[in-house]
């Protein structure tokens, strides 16, 4: 099973997460600027992620992510909450590093 990323955009930093059959490889914050993002962008690729989910469908950080020739999901925030009480997700957002960051349910979404 391919690597997937979810990414729970903000104004200043973003919060990502690389998840493998379930499992989270790689989790981090990264800063919106343009050095922080060509450094995403590189280590997805070479982390081996073909798809990243996102909550904007459009965007600086967006155009970065296709441009590198990842295909992007963008996921409306409805959507994740829909998907709560149907789809069992690594852990709870309580559960997450930084309470109410959701990019491990987004990246189980990109599958």
């Amino acid at each position: 099973m391919a690597r997937t990323a979810g990414i729970d955009w903000a104004s200043e930093a973003h919060e990502v997460c690389v998840v493998e059959e379930g499992e989270v490889i790689r989790r981090e914050e990264i800063a919106h600027e343009e050095a922080g993002i060509a450094f995403l962008c590189k280590e997805l690729r070479e982390l081996g992620v073909d798809r990243v989910a996102i909550e904007r469908p459009h965007g600086v950080l967006v155009e970065r992510l296709v441009g590198a020739g990842l295909q992007v999901l963008a996921i409306h925030p409805n959507q994740l909450a829909a998907s709560r009480g149907s789809v069992e997700f690594l852990g709870s957002r309580a559960d997450a590093e930084g309470a109410g960051r959701h990019a491990p349910e987004e990246a189980e979404l990109a599958l």
